[in-house]
């Protein structure tokens, strides 16, 4: 399973990124990359301690009022076959599953009825 944190360095300085904080300490982050067509969810990361606090929640509906607030019409975002719990999660947000390939599940939502 790859490392969550592949890549992030280069995703912070080159992406639109959010963090929660509790304390001094970042406990999840958001990382949104805007393309042509549509917002990609580049990384959405919540530190295991904080799980099931409905922060991770708050961040999808966070991307999505920030992609509708930029113009985009639809979100994606890819997740790895080896985690079912965030392919439900990302479901249960009326996120579809668009294609599988190797480890990579790309899924995608409509943002907005036209």
């Amino acid at each position: 399973m790859p490392s969550v944190s592949d890549g992030c360095a280069e995703d912070i300085t080159s992406n639109q990124v959010w963090v929660a904080v509790q304390g001094d300490k970042i406990i999840a982050g958001l990382f949104l990359v805007p393309q042509d067509g549509f917002m990609k969810l580049a990384n959405l990361a919540v530190h295991p301690s904080h799980g099931s606090k409905g922060i991770g929640r708050k961040l999808i509906e966070l991307s999505e009022n920030e992609a509708k607030r930029q113009g985009f019409d639809e979100m994606r975002l890819n997740t790895h076959v080896d985690m079912p719990e965030n392919i439900q999660l990302y479901q249960h947000f009326g996120c579809a599953e668009a294609s599988r390939r190797e480890n990579t599940v790309s899924m995608k939502k409509r943002l907005r009825d036209d």
